[in-house]
């Protein structure tokens, strides 16, 4: 016959059920006592009342010390995180945004970022990446020094915890059968089984005493010293702590400073104050003034349905657009009197030159509808393939090359143009005094 109580697990689990089961009759039989007895008749103790009150505050506050322990470290670790992720897509926000084109195609040359602000970034990515590895061994510190001791301690709570419990149900068991003993004794005539009653309850109330006033004399004795200990345990690792955090925060000051340090040209406004270096900055470039001025944002991105109710509202958006541009030059021609350019206006930036010394160069002329600007909007006939003779356009500024390739002129320049496209805010190819280059179509006009 199989032995089914030879395996340690049933074994352990037949042990649990049965004392589970005892607990159980145990927590029944003091009920009535429970749901009867008046306050009159529970035994009080102000002593161990006084000591249970301080044991459940320190029991609370080393949960508390443990959650926040535990939060510090997970938060920290999820910085660092964070810190390298933001790194990460600063370098891919600060990348250039050119476009690969087919062979013999002039290429939009956009505004390219500052290399001191790559540099910048660059630094910053990896002084975060050497700050994540310096920093987390600290937090296995933490985790070892200061989370493990508060949960071991906790541990030694809970512990305590479980012997005040059996001391309450010590007294419960105590009151229970004094009582009971009490009203049988009571009475005037007792029958024999009230007789043996009494004899059994007697017996019991003997173990419940003794079993009560030990347990409740040794926690009255030891918690005390326990409570006092728990300074012991607190002071070298609230200092640990300490020191922790003073270190962390340390290094990561100093790789901080780090990136400023060597980025000082980039981290201009850092010497100034907070005012003086908004406004510093505020004066080189106004980004505010840009986006309020683009037309896609204007008008939502539908700067070509502003077109005359005149021209059919079938129009492909490329020809919508064009419309639009030839209506603002020429409402920008008749105002100035000047083709829409006035004699004192600047020019307006090429593509691909940088507009100031800000963390990322602006691109304000990147697509036709970000730009409602006069100047910038002036009509140009679609290139005439196949027409004889050659194309000229006058300069309308001066202009120096930024880039290998840029074509050089002063204004009032007659230059040839060899190849260009429908939008003035690209870069055309141009011939002058026998040099060949390409130059931005919103410096000239039409010959």
């Amino acid at each position: 016959m199989v032995n089914v109580f030879g395996s340690r697990s049933l074994r352990r689990l037949l042990f649990f059920c049965i004392m589970s089961w005892k607990g159980l009759q145990k927590a029944v039989s003091r009920l009535p006592h429970q749901i009867m007895s008046k306050k009159g008749d529970v035994t009080r103790d102000p002593e161990y009342m006084e000591l249970e009150k301080q044991f459940k505050l320190l029991s609370q506050n080393a949960q508390r010390l443990q959650t926040d322990a535990e939060t510090y470290r997970d938060g920290v670790a999820a910085m660092l995180n964070h810190q390298a992720s933001f790194s990460e897509y600063l370098s891919i926000l600060y990348q250039p945004l050119d476009a690969e084109l087919e062979d013999g195609v002039v290429r939009r040359r956009n505004n390219q970022t500052s290399a001191k602000a790559v540099q910048a970034v660059q630094d910053y990515a990896t002084i975060m990446s050497y700050s994540r590895d310096e920093i987390m061994p600290c937090l296995d510190v933490i985790d070892a020094h200061i989370v493990s001791r508060l949960i071991e301690f906790r541990e030694i709570l809970k512990t305590v915890d479980k012997t005040m419990i059996k001391r309450n149900h010590k007294m419960l068991d105590y009151d229970r059968f004094r009582t009971n003993l009490a009203k049988l004794k009571g009475k005037a005539e007792k029958t024999i089984s009230e007789e043996k009653q009494i004899y059994k309850l007697e017996s019991q109330l003997d173990i419940a005493t003794q079993d009560y006033e030990y347990l409740n004399g040794i926690i009255k004795e030891e918690l005390p010293r326990i409570i006092q200990l728990r300074t012991s345990l607190v002071d070298p690792m609230f200092q640990e702590f300490y020191f922790l955090q003073c270190q962390i925060y340390g290094m990561l000051l100093a790789r901080m400073q780090e990136v400023i340090s060597t980025n000082g040209l980039h981290f201009e406004t850092l010497t100034m104050g907070v005012e003086e270096g908004f406004n510093e900055r505020l004066n080189k470039f106004n980004a505010r003034t840009e986006l309020e001025e683009s037309g896609l944002l204007k008008q939502g991105g539908r700067a070509w349905l502003g077109a005359s109710a005149a021209k059919s509202s079938k129009l492909p958006l490329k020809e919508r657009a064009q419309i639009r541009r030839e209506e603002n030059a020429k409402a920008a021609a008749s105002s100035s009197g000047m083709g829409g350019y006035g004699s004192d206006s600047p020019p307006p930036p090429a593509y691909g030159t940088n507009q100031s010394h800000e963390v990322v160069d602006s691109t304000p002329y990147q697509a036709d509808s970000k730009q409602s600007n006069s100047y910038t909007n002036n009509a140009y006939s679609p290139p005439q393939t196949g027409s004889p003779g050659r194309t000229y356009v006058r300069a309308l500024y001066d202009y120096n090359a930024q880039a290998e390739g840029d074509l050089t002129f002063a204004k009032d320049d007659l230059i040839e143009v060899i190849q260009k496209t429908a939008d003035v805010n690209d870069w055309w190819t141009g011939s002058l005094n026998g040099a060949t280059g390409v130059f931005p179509g919103n410096y000239v006009t039409e010959a």
